[in-house]
């Protein structure tokens, strides 16, 4: 699914006037993990409008579908999102609603066979190391929170409260568990992105072009798509890779045919 790139991270996230997904950094279980702040795999995600207020409905709708796909165990799914402090409850009352509509029969029992479970024994466990030491650390359970070992299934989870220092702001996720921040001005967000690894996929939602700008304009990573997920991805016209902790290289189309090409050097000395 991605080109030659180093595997590990953290992440970041951006913009102001709304809401921001992010899903940051993203480590496989077969990684080792480095000590001082090494990042990896990041997804980020931003929002705003034009009136300063996020579409939290279809956010949280795109949200729960990205989370929902292959149980969050993609290399760009959404692994956090920063949204308005006022906008914080409706979007987790919105992604229950969606979560509620997309996975659970009317007795409150999951689809299970709607869900992918987690690939792995190893992986299930360093996931619940994630959010047993966020709830541990004052992290609060708006949506979900029930992990299976039985058959290593994750309902899709929404955390609020969580802070920087938790491990699963400090590591890739892969899995359907996102955390909320919240953030006051675009800047904030901004800031909170530059002081980690670039992103492998970046996503914003605004209707406001200079807020689109500002954002693309201070931020770096691998791929953007505006006011949606996955699609620059899904859209093998455009070059797909990281950039720097994210990857190196991209490929899709003709980028994949230069990425995976040698370029032979030929230079002839005339005779003097």
């Amino acid at each position: 699914m991605r080109p030659s790139r180093q595997r590990r991270g953290t992440s970041d996230s951006v913009p102001d006037l709304a809401q921001n997904f992010n899903a940051r950094s993203m480590r496989r279980s077969t990684f080792s993990r480095k000590a001082s702040g090494v990042v990896g795999y990041n997804v980020q995600t931003a929002v705003e409008t034009k009136n300063h207020l996020a579409d939290v409905k279809r956010i949280a709708g795109d949200l729960a579908a990205a989370k929902q796909f292959n149980g969050g165990q993609a290399c760009i799914c959404p692994d956090y999102v920063f949204v308005k402090e006022r906008q914080k409850k409706s979007l987790v009352e919105e992604f229950r609603a969606k979560v509620r509509q997309n996975l659970y029969r009317d007795d409150g029992s999951i689809k299970k066979e709607n869900i992918a479970q987690i690939v792995n024994e190893q992986n299930f466990a360093r996931i619940k190391k994630l959010f047993d030491d966020a709830v541990a650390k004052g992290a609060r359970v708006g949506v979900g929170g029930t992990l299976d070992a039985a058959d290593r299934t994750i309902h899709p989870t929404m955390l609020i409260d969580v802070t920087p220092d938790m491990l699963i702001m400090q590591e890739e996720i892969f899995g359907p568990i996102v955390p909320v921040l919240t953030y006051k001005t675009v800047d904030d967000v901004i800031e909170y992105i530059a002081g980690r690894g670039k992103p492998l996929a970046l996503y914003i939602y605004s209707n406001n072009q200079n807020n689109i700008d500002k954002v693309l304009s201070r931020t770096s990573s691998g791929g953007v798509t505006i006011n949606g997920f996955f699609s620059h991805y899904l859209e093998n016209r455009l070059p797909f890779g990281g950039v720097n902790q994210s990857g190196m290289g991209s490929y899709h189309g003709v980028f994949g045919f230069k990425a995976f090409s040698h370029e032979r050097a030929i230079y002839i000395q005339e005779n003097r």
